[in-house]
């Protein structure tokens, strides 16, 4: 039994919520003119909201655009605070612009998104529809292992991405003397404002990306992420060939929720798997050695018996 190594079990169930969290939007686009044109609607009947606040991507989130892919982007939803009781593709979130094209990433508000690599591209003179699906993961903090081989971190006022932007920056200050996040005295420079800086923070950057050991930060205790589903149609209509329409909806609210509990979650299940296995370790031995004590009699048995009937049998003698 291996107690003290912390073993742990995976439980898997669906959840049902009467509201559920929006999660956050970030929409990019190469041409940052092209947000002049881009129209946001969200029913605020069902979130129960006056404003939409759609915020420009900046200071730290500005290396990751600038040096990733070149884009400006924006956040809806910013801290994920919206709830919303509806769901199908006549609730969430619409958006239709005369961009050319877009970079859709749907994600939780603790997490930063590479838009390489999570974005989802699309292009106008069509309508996509997004449906999304939320899932939550629950691992325990240290001493047990949480995601695979890691040991993640359990406290509200921590931050995946926090600890990676304070990682990050301090190595800018280090390696290339300018900062993403500058102060409001203006005593920083700010990595962007000069060609040299910007440049060697691109590179430290991409640095950071293919290195494990640079800005190591422990993962979450609770992570959220979100399943999708997208499907887009060709807009026929010659003047809505120039549009771009995203519908992004919740397919219902439930939440999948994975787990991960403890093997032994007390003295009394620790006490009952140390006695279900003594008992049958005891079992086992008695049934055994029982059974060998059977054979050996019976061996016995019939070799006295055979002896027995050799001495009373009748001998014939020829006279």
């Amino acid at each position: 039994m291996n107690y003290y190594s912390y073993p742990s079990l995976s439980s898997t169930y669906l959840r049902f919520d009467q509201q559920l969290a929006f999660p956050v939007v970030t929409v990019c686009t190469k041409n940052p003119m092209d947000f002049n044109s881009v129209s946001l609607y969200f029913d605020q009947s069902f979130v129960g909201h006056s404003e939409i606040p759609v915020v420009e991507y900046t200071d730290f989130y500005f290396y990751e655009t600038a040096y990733m892919c070149g884009c400006a982007c924006r956040r809806f939803n910013v801290n994920g605070t919206f709830l919303t009781s509806q769901y199908g593709i006549s609730s969430g979130l619409f958006l239709e612009t005369t961009s050319t094209e877009l970079q859709i990433a749907i994600h939780d508000p603790q997490e930063d998104p590479n838009m390489l690599r999570d974005g989802r591209t699309v292009r106008n003179g069509t309508e996509t529809f997004i449906e999304i699906h939320r899932r939550e993961y629950k691992s325990l903090p240290s001493p047990y292992i949480a995601y695979g081989n890691q040991i993640c971190i359990d406290d509200t006022d921590y931050s995946f991405v926090d600890c990676k932007r304070k990682c990050f920056n301090e190595m800018l200050k280090k390696e290339c003397s300018c900062t993403m996040n500058p102060s409001p005295t203006g005593n920083e420079t700010y990595c962007v404002n000069d060609y040299h800086t910007n440049t060697c923070a691109a590179e430290l950057y991409g640095a950071i990306l293919q290195s494990s050991t640079l800005c190591v930060c422990p993962p979450e205790c609770r992570v959220i992420k979100y399943d999708q589903v997208l499907s887009s149609v060709a807009n026929k209509n010659d003047f809505q060939s120039h549009y771009l329409k995203i519908r992004i909806y919740l397919k219902d609210l439930s939440t999948a929720v994975t787990e991960q509990v403890p093997k032994y979650d007390g003295v009394t299940s620790l006490l009952a798997n140390l006695g279900g296995q003594m008992g049958l370790f005891l079992g086992a031995s008695i049934l055994t050695i029982t059974e060998l004590l059977e054979f050996i009699i019976f061996i016995v048995w019939t070799v006295i018996q055979r002896r027995a009937k050799g001495k009373n049998a009748v001998r014939h003698i020829d006279i």
